[in-house]
């Protein structure tokens, strides 16, 4: 994330096309089904980092209004395009499609709405991304202003990634320095939780002034890459991502050496080529109560 809100494109994992795809494969019924029963059709709904809108979509049959926001312009443009597109196709209807409105904003400059303004906010991996001191904070107590009282914010962030068969340990190799510089986590990262990570994510909540009789951890879909495919997927990603040199900087002050790389890379490509191999990302999704 980015303080600059004119800024087009700050989405930390990129809009190659693998991440476009696995984006776009994402949808309400799967990364919001704990929200969905709550939602009432005469509710204001904003969905925060709409991200492609693949789920943002999923919503506009569902409630009153939505207003998509994101930091991207990229990707306001991109929900827009697929909003016009599935209206065109008929999939859409003109009348849900009406429902929706677009910000390009950063939610660390402030959100242009008044105190109140939304029965809902949802946001999906929105607060694993903000990593500098004090940002997560300063984003829970904005979406709380903008709730109604008694709103609900329903958040679900990236916790865990699992890799098996266990041996290969791509956890240890991948997950420590590598992902810490990928996802920008300073030294507290240890010693305080990753912010946005599911350490910090009820006690931020917490902190905010929610209503924590209500609030709640609930049971959220992982993520599961499976089969060659969906190994290839990871590979390719993580591998492109190791060779990007914008990145450099980034792998040289989390003390990624090149020796570090080339271990991740033989660890991959004997995963890749474990027919058992797979991984699984587990999520911290929350839902709270103003």
């Amino acid at each position: 994330m980015t303080t600059q809100a004119t800024t087009t494109n700050t989405y930390r994992m990129g809009y190659s096309d693998a991440i476009i795809k696995f984006m776009d494969a994402r949808g309400a019924d799967t990364e919001a089904f704990p929200l969905l029963p709550l939602l009432q059709p005469t509710y204001k709904l904003l969905d925060l980092g709409c991200g492609p809108g693949s789920i943002t979509v999923g919503f506009l049959p569902r409630v009153a209004a939505v207003t998509a926001v994101d930091v991207s312009g990229v990707s306001i443009d991109m929900t827009r395009r697929r909003i016009n597109e599935l209206e065109k196709a008929g999939t859409l209807s003109s009348a849900d499609a009406a429902k929706i409105k677009y910000l390009q904003a950063d939610i660390l400059s402030g959100l242009p709405f008044e105190s109140g303004s939304f029965d809902v906010v949802y946001a999906s991996q929105v607060f694993v991304h903000l990593t500098g001191p004090g940002q997560a904070a300063e984003a829970m107590a904005e979406v709380r202003r903008i709730l109604k009282p008694g709103g609900i914010l329903a958040t679900r962030d990236a916790a865990e990634a699992l890799y098996y068969p266990r041996h290969l340990t791509l956890w240890d190799i991948w997950g420590s320095k590598m992902n810490r510089a990928l996802l920008g986590h300073d030294a507290q990262y240890v010693a305080d939780g990753r912010p946005g990570g599911p350490d910090m994510m009820p006690k931020l909540y917490r902190e905010a002034g929610f209503d924590m009789n209500k609030t709640k951890v609930v049971s959220g879909l992982p993520w599961v890459f499976s089969g060659r495919e969906g190994r290839e997927w990871c590979v390719n990603n993580w591998t492109a991502k190791m060779d990007d040199a914008s990145l450099l900087d980034k792998w040289t002050a989390a003390g990624v050496t090149r020796e570090d790389k080339q271990v991740a890379k033989d660890a991959l490509a004997g995963w890749l080529d474990n027919d058992d191999g797979y991984m699984m990302v587990t999520h911290c999704d929350i839902i709270g109560w103003k």
